[in-house]
């Protein structure tokens, strides 16, 4: 048989051309797919690079059996360095790592590795190329992991996040300030936050809510109209308008009703805020209710000082010209008297009752001249008109002279009149203070006639004195004058220097008036001199004279 005419041979290569058309095709159809595989991995990764470029992040992957990273090159220029700086190894990653972070990094990498599906993420410091300190994010997932479940690969991304956590910390601090200062203001600064869409109060620092005396759950939720915090309302409008129109009010007074009803008055400023996209308003409350009420209460008392200095002006004017109305009558009374006594009537053996009763009248006369001379000193001390002349005098011979001055009123009234003489002086070197002579004396006595009228019969008045230091170096000489008479209590000592006050012995019938004390501390004081008094109920008063040193003697050693 032909072969050309036996159809086997023609089934045969055709079947095979078959075949090999079907492999091509199916080869053909593989490499569509392969490649469609490849272009989709090529333009995922494409995807993939252009979101990290976007976000700035870097790759990285961990091989974790052999501790290796594999880090992409932005990885390297996020801190500054050239790729390949450091060798990809945990160990020189965790020098970098600062060393307050590490622990806690480590421990988020190791919880990432140990639980399936658990994602790793931390942000702490890398040590960048010029040696600074940059924070980083860095998050990473287990892609592989080996038949027993333990990890193989991770792969991750890395973000420069130094420039908002920077921000966030700043910001974070500058909350921390805020708060300190909202909270710990002084008390009579309130603060609060109002919505002001709603008018309802959001927020009040301590201050604001001891100010108003509500809870922070009773103010915080509500208005000021539900609250009644408008004690005058006609002060609400101008403060609303200025707000609205301007975003700010600055120190307009207001007076708020607290809680409890009591009325506050202060000033209250505020600024225009938004939170959360909406408007708000921050506003300060300066309570100056006690500060008005001291000013009130000053100025109130000013005008009781310059009422009571006009009245004392005119209390010193009246007594000075009475003072001299009086001098006058007075003066004919005792000259008229004097020349009554020593008439040739009085004289005679039959006129004694006379002459007593003409003494009698001269003894009260020149008691009530000294009154008024007393009276009239004051006046001119208390209107500045008395001036002193000080200089160097014997403090002996004025103390000599006072006593010889009350030797008879002291024999009368049976007290004994001692003066001890000084331990230290000696007649070649006297004592010698700093005083004008005549008002010492007057001082001595008016204070020794007072010692002689208020002591007891068989009593007695010592004078002595010392030299003294004082706490500032300086030297006086303490001039002490004692009696053994009444005494006072302390309630006494405390009036002691008020004018015509006679500590209750008016009725004692002794002669007096009150205020024989008073104008010798006057004078003592105009002439750089102190009195201070000690006294005991039945034991009688120890005056003490502080009594400037003459400077040629300032220079004496004093025990």
């Amino acid at each position: 048989m032909n072969e050309l005419s036996n159809p086997l041979h023609w089934l045969l290569p055709l079947s095979t051309l078959v075949l090999v058309a079907a492999v091509l095709l199916a080869w053909w159809r593989d490499g569509r797919r392969l490649r469609q595989a490849l272009r989709a991995h090529a333009e995922g990764e494409q995807r993939l690079a252009m979101v990290l470029e976007a976000s700035n992040a870097a790759q990285w992957e961990c091989d974790i059996p052999q501790r290796v990273f594999w880090l992409s090159d932005r990885y390297y220029r996020q801190l500054g360095y050239e790729p390949g700086a450091f060798p990809p190894r945990i160990s020189a990653w965790r020098a970098l790592v600062h060393p307050d972070d590490i622990d806690e990094v480590a421990r988020r990498f190791n919880y990432a590795l140990e639980a399936d599906g658990q994602g790793f993420t931390a942000e702490y410091r890398m040590r960048a190329a010029d040696g600074g300190w940059r924070w980083m994010l860095s998050q990473g997932q287990v892609l592989r992991r080996g038949p027993k479940g333990e990890p193989l690969l991770m792969l991750g991304t890395h973000s420069d996040i130094h420039e908002a956590r920077t921000r966030a910390e700043a910001q974070r601090q500058l909350q921390e300030r805020y708060h300190k200062i909202y909270d710990a203001t002084p008390d009579a600064l309130g603060i609060g936050i109002l919505h002001v869409p709603s008018e309802r109060y959001i927020a009040a620092n301590p201050s604001m809510l001891r100010l108003s005396g509500y809870s922070r759950e009773e103010f915080v939720g509500h208005t000021a109209a539900e609250l009644g915090i408008w004690a005058e309302p006609a002060q609400r409008d101008p403060y609303v308008q200025e707000f609205l129109a301007t975003g700010k009010v600055d120190a307009m007074d207001i007076t708020v009703r607290r809680k409890d009803g009591r009325l506050i008055h202060g000033l209250i400023s505020a600024r225009a805020l938004t939170e959360e996209g909406e408007p708000h308003m921050l506003f300060i409350f300066h309570d100056l209710t006690e500060r008005i009420e001291l000013q009130r209460q000053a100025d109130a008392a000013r005008e009781e000082v310059i009422a009571a200095a006009a009245a004392n002006q005119a209390k010193t004017e009246f007594l000075s010209r009475m003072s001299h109305e009086l001098r006058t009558p007075m003066n004919a009374v005792l000259g008229f008297s004097q020349l009554l006594r020593e008439s040739a009537l009085l004289r005679s053996e039959g006129s004694r009752r006379e002459r007593e009763q003409v003494d009698a009248i001269l003894n009260a006369g020149w008691h009530l001249l000294s009154l008024i001379d007393d009276v009239l000193d004051i006046a001119r001390i208390e209107s500045g008109r008395v001036r002193v002349a000080c200089g160097p005098v014997p403090l002996a011979g004025i103390v000599q002279s006072a006593l010889d001055l009350l030797r008879t009123q002291a024999a009368a009234a049976g007290v004994q009149l001692l003066a001890e003489p000084q331990a230290h002086e000696v007649p070649e070197v006297p004592v010698m203070v700093l005083a004008d002579e005549v008002r010492l004396r007057q001082v001595l006595v008016n204070l020794l006639s007072n010692a002689i009228k208020y002591n007891r019969p068989g009593g007695s008045v010592r004078v002595d004195g010392v030299l003294r230091q004082q706490e500032d170096g300086s030297a006086i000489y303490e001039l002490r004058l004692a009696d053994d008479g009444l005494g006072m209590s302390e309630q006494q000592l405390s009036h002691l220097f008020e004018a015509f006050n006679r500590l209750g012995r008016e009725h004692d019938g002794i002669e007096g008036v009150g205020i024989g004390l008073v104008l010798s501390r006057s004078l003592l004081e105009l002439m750089g001199a102190t009195i201070r008094l000690e006294s005991e109920p039945g034991r009688g008063t120890t005056v003490f004279l502080g009594l400037p040193l003459a400077s040629d003697q300032s220079s004496q050693s004093a025990p």
